[in-house]
């Protein structure tokens, strides 16, 4: 699967408050545009409705912060922590998280498009009725996350943790789960989510044993 990679290039310029930058953007009527956000640090603020373009957010830290209704368009996040903060009805365009740590975020039905985390802790984080298309998850911590109602139109899942993720409602079919831990995911009742969906032996025994099947010989 290609994703297209975030175009972030040139001279940023080096911003160290985000609630100045938002204000300009609201005041300015224009986007959040060509600057590596650094060393940032909120709790419980509200950034919602904001437009970012061209941008890094590196070693950022915020707690319970609302970004609801934000688009990213080329940006690169690195090394930040988003536990607890609110993504819901996002866009994530040309995005990738690196190291992100977003246990509890709550990203529901938002639209990411070719985006990539890599090495990332999204535990207990909540994606319902999120949109993915060309999204690559590698070495991360899914578990116990919620994608309920999803649309998967282009999901890779590799070598990340997916333990009891709950997959309610979304059909799975085409998703490779070979290189992952997939381990006790909730599902419709028979388990109709995983049809055509992509397992090794082990899992489909584990996953069938869930599912009261009695494997034999």
């Amino acid at each position: 699967m290609k994703i297209a990679k975030p175009s972030v290039g040139g001279r940023l310029a080096v911003r160290e408050s985000l609630r100045e930058l938002v204000s300009e953007s609201r005041r300015e009527e224009c986007d959040v545009f060509d600057c590596l956000i650094r060393g940032v640090s909120a709790a419980g603020e509200e950034f919602a409705e904001t437009p970012f373009e061209h941008v890094i957010l590196e070693n950022c830290r915020f707690s319970g912060c609302d970004f609801t209704h934000c688009d990213f368009t080329d940006t690169v996040f690195r090394e930040c922590d988003f536990s607890n903060c609110r993504f819901a009805e996002c866009g994530f365009r040309r995005c990738e998280f690196h190291s992100v740590k977003g246990l509890g975020a709550d990203f529901t039905r938002s639209r990411f498009r070719d985006a990539a985390a890599i090495g990332c802790n999204f535990e207990y984080a909540n994606f319902h009725g999120a949109i993915f298309d060309r999204v690559l998850f590698r070495r991360c911590d899914l578990s116990d996350a919620a994608f309920t109602e999803c649309i998967l139109k282009a999901l890779l899942p590799d070598d990340s943790e997916l333990i009891r993720v709950n997959f309610f409602k979304t059909p799975l079919k085409g998703v490779d789960f070979t290189s992952c831990r997939l381990q006790a995911p909730t599902l419709s009742l028979g388990g109709p989510e995983l049809r055509g969906a992509e397992v090794t032996l082990f899992q489909a025994a584990e996953l069938a044993g869930q599912m009261g099947v009695i494997i034999k010989g």
